[in-house]
């Protein structure tokens, strides 16, 4: 007799296909057990269990999971911040440090499709801090020459960031209305090739003004966020502007050659030099307090200039630290509280200064690659290129502790504090947000001096780092504005009546802080230019002549010229050069009642068409020869015997670049042709 006898063992049965973790139970007797449901051949993956978010404290393991059925077999990959870390079903660190927080998700595969799992954020309290650290939304695609060392700067008005994305990459314009989801909305492109891009930016009412290396200061009309278009160019003694900074109706501006330069931007378009450091130094970042400015000189370490007397910066204190490190600086930034500077270098690290030693100025260093610095409350932000965003508690201000870092795809080159939101940038710009424990609001931005046009729309903010919930009070010359309670005020089709101070009171369970937030007066009157001709989706001919038409309202002058691409302009008349796209500007400059405005319009350029000479042969059925025209374009074959009339041969439309023509009615003698583009 057989004996019969039946095993657990489990075992995957080919031919079913079965879904994920559905195993088929087989008795070594006969007959095979429940197997439940199966999957069919073709079925591609479907998460079944999304990942959750994970806040823990530093030291705690950590653990994503996914899990998700469909044909095997199956193949996963967790990306964090865009780059890939693991290749399991569950991502998993026995013990949670500050370079795993961010966004992560999963994607699983297999040979019919993938599906990606929601995006999920893993926060951490930093060791000993007080605070949170919360990723948001990131936006890749920023710096062109990313990892070759650039600093990305970025001002945040309302709605929109404005970045400086270094190199020859331009101003980039993000939407972070929603900071899970950033967008951008514009992007203008760079003036000059590598090395000469936007290392900087400020905000002056309508207007952005860019520190572009050897270009000068840029001046953009951001008064449209969407459109941003260039008003002006201000070239400065020296070459290589690489910071700008605006306190009320003044910027000061670091050049490598000038060094420190200090401009009246009270017409932002027409800046006035009031002063500049003798003798310069190679001035990169820079920081206003009060009659202090705290200058980062890519030689020389940090530089104190008195600016009480801005036609005459006296330099106070010089800290030439590369003598004390015993190497050469890259001082990129700088920012200074209760008598100590804090300087971010590019080679050395955070570099603490006190100022008033006599000797021994320099007191702590950390780290060796950072390119900027903030604070956030009794924290410093830190952009380092190679670990990212680092933060330092301040609590003994003279030895920074260390209590975390994020580290976002290609590290960090620049760090934007804005209450409790920090911008870092670098290949991305990513969006962080800062829970404090127990700490009352600060506000550290600078008051805004600002010239509005009457009719326009304002946003007024109040940037206050400290712990949730904050309530809000706005004042208007002291007077309470019933029912703004909120950290921004609108201020919709402003008149004359709404001229004057606002200050804000904000306050939460630790405290309460009031802070000025803005002044603001009549400024000069928009006129904005409004293209004529030629229209927009006009093509246009290699050699050809077209007038250019723009004007106002009030019809003020209009200067034309090339903002991109390769044309000659004669006055309001264009001759595109080369084939490709031609951008011109029409600007109406301004004056003392009128903002400089300005609008583009790209135009695409193709080369007429035309015969390709050596492709001219007589053929027994006549002539035949090759027109070379644009796709889509229609021409017409023109035919003469004695080069007086004319007679149309053909009329055809371009399939491809190259059309072939068989002249079939030639007879003996010479045989003249030429070509019209018809549309």
């Amino acid at each position: 007799m057989r004996a019969r006898y039946r095993t657990n063992r489990m075992f995957r049965v080919p031919a079913l296909l079965p879904c994920p973790s559905l195993l088929a139970v087989v008795f070594m007797g006969g007959g095979l057990g429940p197997v439940g449901s199966t999957c069919r051949a073709d079925d591609p993956p479907v998460i079944v269990t999304q990942p959750v978010p994970i806040n823990s404290a530093a030291g705690e393991e950590m653990r994503l999971e996914v899990v998700a059925t469909g044909t095997e077999p199956l193949s996963y990959q967790w990306f964090q911040n865009d780059r890939q870390v693991g290749n399991q079903p569950v991502w998993y660190r026995p013990v949670t440090l500050s370079q795993f927080v961010g966004l992560y998700w999963a994607v699983v595969s297999n040979s019919e499709g993938s599906v990606t799992s929601r995006v999920v954020s893993v926060t951490m309290d930093l060791p000993g801090g007080g605070l949170l650290l919360r990723p948001r939304g990131s936006i890749g695609g920023l710096v062109l020459g990313a990892g070759s060392g650039a600093p990305v700067r970025t001002q945040l008005r309302g709605k929109h960031a404005f970045v400086a994305a270094g190199w020859d990459d331009g101003l980039h314009v993000i939407d972070v209305s929603d900071p899970d989801v950033p967008r951008r909305v514009a992007k203008l492109p760079g003036t000059r090739a590598f090395w000469e891009g936007p290392f900087d930016v400020a905000l002056i009412d309508d207007f952005a003004l860019v520190a572009e290396r050897i270009a000068g200061l840029g001046i953009i009309d951001i008064s449209n966020p969407a459109a941003p278009v260039r008003v002006g160019r201000f070239i400065l003694p020296g070459r290589y502007t690489s910071s700008v900074t605006v306190r009320g109706r003044t910027a000061f501006v670091g050049n490598e050659d000038a060094g420190l330069v200090i401009l009246d931007v009270d017409r932002p378009e027409s800046p006035v030099i009031i002063g500049s450091t003798s003798p310069p130094n190679k001035a990169n970042g820079i920081w206003v307090q009060d009659d202090l400015v705290y200058v980062g000189s890519w030689d020389d370490g940090l530089s104190v200039v008195d600016v009480s007397n801005p036609a005459a910066p006296e330099e106070r204190t010089a800290v030439p630290y590369s003598i004390a490190l015993n190497n050469s600086v890259a001082a990129f930034d700088a920012v200074a509280r209760d008598g100590l500077a804090y300087v971010a270098d590019a080679g050395r690290g955070l570099i603490v200064v006190d100022p008033a030693l006599s000797s021994d100025q320099v007191v702590a260093r950390f780290g060796d690659r950072i390119w900027d610095v903030s604070f956030a409350g009794r924290y410093l932000v830190t952009a380092d290129q190679n670990y990212g965003l680092r933060l330092f508690d301040l609590l003994t201000p003279a030895s920074p502790g260390e209590i975390g870092f994020y580290r976002p795809l290609g590290g960090a080159l620049g760090a934007c504090v804005r209450g409790n939101r920090i911008l870092v940038g670098e290949r991305d710009l990513s969006l962080l947000d800062l829970d404090f424990v127990e700490m009352a609001p600060e506000i550290t931005v600078p008051t805004e001096d600002r010239h509005v046009t009457l009719g326009s729309d304002i946003v007024l903010e109040a940037f206050a780092t400290g712990s949730e919930p904050m309530i809000h009070t706005w004042f208007h010359d002291g007077t309470e504005l019933p029912g703004e309670n909120s950290p921004t005020l609108d201020l919709p089709h402003i008149g004359e009546a709404d001229m004057g101070e606002y200050t804000v009171e904000v306050s939460n369970a630790f405290g309460s802080t009031t802070y000025e937030v803005a002044k603001l007066s009549v400024g000069r009157l928009g006129d904005p230019v409004a293209w004529v001709a030629p229209e927009a989706d006009a093509g246009l001919l290699v050699g050809g002549a077209y007038p250019l038409e723009a004007a106002t309202a009030l019809g003020r002058p209009i200067i034309f010229s090339v903002a991109s691409g390769t044309a000659e302009l004669d006055g309001s008349m264009l001759t595109p050069q080369e084939a490709g796209v031609v951008t011109i500007r029409a600007l109406a400059e301004g004056d003392d009642d009128y903002l400089p405005k300005a609008a583009e319009r790209s135009f695409q350029v193709v080369a007429p068409p035309q015969i390709v000479p050596d492709t001219v042969r007589l053929e027994e059925g006549g002539f035949a020869f090759v027109v070379q025209a644009p796709v889509g374009a229609t021409f017409a074959v023109l035919v003469s015997e004695d080069l007086r009339e004319w007679r149309e041969l053909t009329v055809r439309q371009a399939e491809e670049a190259e059309t072939p023509i068989l002249d079939d009615q030639a007879v003996a003698g010479a045989r003249f042709y030429r070509i019209e583009l018809r549309s």
